[in-house]
């Protein structure tokens, strides 16, 4: 008897111990703490009966940040079929599914699922900015690129600072594809300095100013590029620019030390390389041309 008294003590010792009746408290802290394989273990080792629609979501989290997409889909899934979910935390998880579809390529489902974000939040709000960010990147990938411009202007309208850098890039790089140029210049430059498209932006300011003949301005953005983010710019596309200003200010000796360079830095294989030895042996030829009219070789 005395057994079995200790046993019941025990069990209900068990039952109602802290450490025991916050399992799911546990999955979410693991979750936020980045824990997110353990988080994971220790959802499954719960009983049914104690998962949370917060613990699931949790798990879900933890299952995307590990790559294991179809775990995640699952989870969010089985959340989204529960009644009763408060809107804002329906948003959020349709939101989340959307995205999920969007890293699996799956653009058009993707805004399906942006659709039905829209028909829970109807008020602007930096969510709601989120899904029409959402709904210009599919659009994007689609090759819709006027649509998307559209959808990421809106965007802009309702984000929270935070977002804004990221939007005047995705706008710019649509009015790039749409060649607006002038247009994508003033995003591109709207970017704050320690941004982490900045460098990109700071590329694509001079890629513009390139097919602008604007060759200061290529010059200035090459030049604050490596200064800033050197990493972002060691590659062949830049020392081909910088051999194009070169040709525009007749620099002959800078445009010989580029190519130079180039020859020995990249594979002969490379695009821009191949493009920077057919405009340097035009430039040499084009100068001993102007070289010769002149007579200066008499």
């Amino acid at each position: 008897m005395r057994i079995l008294h200790c046993t019941s003590i025990l069990i209900f010792f068990l039952y109602i111990h802290p450490l025991y009746a916050q399992h799911a408290i546990d999955v979410q802290r693991k979750t936020l703490e980045g824990q997110h394989y353990d988080a994971l273990l220790l959802y499954d080792k719960m009983s049914k009966r104690r998962v949370t629609i917060d613990a699931a979501i949790a798990a879900g989290k933890s299952a995307w940040a590990l790559g294991l997409s179809e775990r995640a889909i699952a989870e969010f899934d089985a959340v989204l079929r529960k009644p009763g979910i408060p809107d804002d935390k329906r948003a959020r998880l349709l939101l989340s599914r959307g995205i999920l579809e969007y890293q699996s390529e799956r653009y058009q489902i993707a805004i399906l699922y942006v659709e039905k974000v829209m028909n829970i939040v109807r008020e602007p709000s930096p969510l709601r900015a989120k899904a029409w960010m959402l709904w210009g990147e599919s659009l994007y990938e689609l090759g819709s690129y006027g649509s998307a411009k559209e959808k990421y202007s809106t965007a802009l309208k309702e984000a929270s600072d935070s977002l804004l850098g990221d939007i005047h890039y995705l706008i710019g790089r649509c009015e790039v594809k749409l060649g607006q140029l002038e247009a994508a210049r003033v995003h591109f430059e709207s970017l704050p300095i320690m941004h982490s498209k900045t460098p990109d932006a700071i590329r694509s300011l001079a890629s513009i100013a390139l097919q602008l003949g604007t060759y200061d301005d290529v010059e200035f953005w090459l030049t604050r590029g490596r200064q800033q983010f050197p990493e972002y710019f060691i590659d062949s596309w830049v020392d081909y620019a910088l051999a194009k200003v070169a040709m525009h200010k007749n620099n002959t000796d800078r445009v010989h030390e580029i190519y130079v360079q180039a020859v020995q830095k990249y594979p002969p294989s490379d695009h821009w390389l191949n493009l920077l030895s057919a405009a340097h042996e035009s430039y040499y030829w084009q100068s001993r041309a102007h070289y010769f009219k002149d007579g200066s070789d008499e």
